[in-house]
């Protein structure tokens, strides 16, 4: 269960995890729903979701679990097909091996990431890194929180594609690993919980985009909607650390979402290597 102000059975606060934690993101700047409500007020309903919190709330797994949760499958969103990779509930970093990727990055260099959003849920994310010969927990994610540099970017067609630079929006204070950067999702909702985005977009919006658009699944918005945009990435340049001993890491993704009670986590394979001066 989670906060939804069109439910009347949900339009509350809800400490779901009953652990009676204090929000340290308040400032509507930097929230992605009713931002408009005071923060801990009772029309807050948002107050106890994770983003609310960067890092703090528990996950599974820190590489994700096959159709988000454990056995048995839940509704949509929460429901995985078997197949020879994995089953419901198997937890990304038992069940995900290793496996080059080719992607090197130089310590002391930048490096571009990016991710795009199928069901928005708001929030905001993070990258950090873990040695691959280590156990892939939060703990080993917690020591290497990575730092955003440069412009966000949207970009729409992939690596070739239509790009734009936008204004991030970053929190370092009241986050895990404490001092950490994270970065709020830069897409507003729109048709979720009201018939106006949660936020302005970060774009100019296409005339095709009207809240019955942007509510549905055949999302036509280019940098809003309740889904998608399916063609659009969010594309951000991290600072791979000078010190940072060469060899095999993981990267993590977390997503700590505002509008439900969800983490999202992924993982990926880098090799990090020295620089050559000549």
């Amino acid at each position: 269960m989670a906060p939804h102000p069109e439910d009347d059975n949900c339009a509350r606060k809800m400490d779901v995890c009953n652990k009676g934690k204090k929000a340290t993101v308040c400032d509507s700047k930097l929230r992605t729903y009713n931002i408009d409500k005071e923060c801990g007020s009772e029309e807050d309903y948002y107050y106890y979701s994770p983003w609310r919190a960067p890092g703090s709330a528990p996950v599974f797994d820190s590489c994700g679990v096959a159709g988000g949760r454990p056995p048995p499958a839940g509704h949509f969103g929460a429901q995985y097909f078997n197949t020879t990779f994995a089953k419901q509930g198997d937890y990304g970093s038992h069940v995900l091996k290793p496996r080059f990727s080719g992607t090197v990055w130089v310590a002391g260099d930048a490096a571009e990431v990016s991710w795009a959003i199928y069901a928005n849920h708001g929030g905001g994310y993070q990258y950090r890194l873990c040695p691959s010969s280590s156990p892939l927990t939060e703990e080993c994610f917690f020591k290497r929180p990575l730092k955003f540099v440069g412009s966000q970017m949207l970009r729409w067609g992939g690596v070739h594609g239509e790009t734009l630079k936008v204004t991030g929006t970053y929190v370092s204070e009241g986050t895990l690993p404490e001092g950490s950067t994270w970065a709020k999702n830069p897409i507003p909702d729109w048709g979720s919980d009201s018939i106006a985005p949660s936020f302005a977009p970060p774009c100019k919006e296409s005339p095709n985009c009207t809240s019955t658009l942007a509510s549905g699944m055949d999302n036509r918005c280019r940098c809003s909607g309740e889904w998608g945009p399916y063609d659009m990435e969010i594309v951000d340049l991290l600072h791979v650390p000078a010190d940072l001993p060469p060899g095999n890491y993981v990267l993590g993704f977390r997503w700590d979402c505002e509008e439900s009670n969800q983490v999202w986590a992924s993982c990926a394979d880098v090799t990090v290597v020295a620089p050559t001066y000549v």
